[in-house]
């Protein structure tokens, strides 16, 4: 399984290492472009090309592999995060959603629905969907979360209902 927590170009390395025994590529000595989409037996191809800084690497190789669907993770686990006075943006459910589903998700790599206008109701809920951009080089498919005021009872809120007794502060 991959480590996804790790930057993309990191996670893609990882692969290559895993599957080619021998060789400890570094992100730093090879430049991993864009990823295309395939019809075979993998569904993404990603040319990764030899800086001239590495050890004795040159020239091009095109690999094929599998990138991921957001559903797909979002569906491994709750993918309905509270709406508390913490999360206010698409930044604050950014960093829950990655801490919850172990990823490394960055705004700018997708298309995100807008933060909603709350009316402050109970069970209120907003669904946000995350869509990969088409050069997002781990994800090709969106997934959508859902963002949800819960309703507290007062029964929950305060469990204990028997009070202490008035005092006086002494004098």
């Amino acid at each position: 399984m991959s480590n996804l927590t790790k930057s993309t170009n990191q996670v893609l390395m990882d692969l290559i290492n895993a599957d080619n025994p021998g060789i400890t590529l570094l992100t730093s000595e090879v430049t991993i472009g864009n990823p295309a989409i395939e019809t075979g037996s993998r569904n993404s191809s990603i040319v990764i090309t030899a800086d001239g800084t590495g050890r004795f690497l040159a020239g091009s190789r095109t690999l094929y592999y599998d990138r991921l669907s957001l559903a797909d993770r979002f569906a491994m686990g709750d993918a309905v995060f509270e709406k508390t006075t913490e999360m206010n943006s698409i930044a604050d459910l950014l960093v829950q959603l990655n801490t919850r589903f172990a990823l490394n998700l960055v705004a700018a790599d997708f298309t995100i629905t807008a933060w909603p206008t709350w009316q402050n109701q109970p069970e209120e809920t907003h669904e946000i969907t995350f869509t990969p951009n088409a050069t997002h080089k781990l994800f090709n498919a969106p997934g959508t979360v859902s963002v949800k005021l819960f309703q507290v009872s007062l029964e929950q809120a305060i469990p204990n209902n028997t009070l202490n007794g008035l005092t006086y502060d002494p004098m």
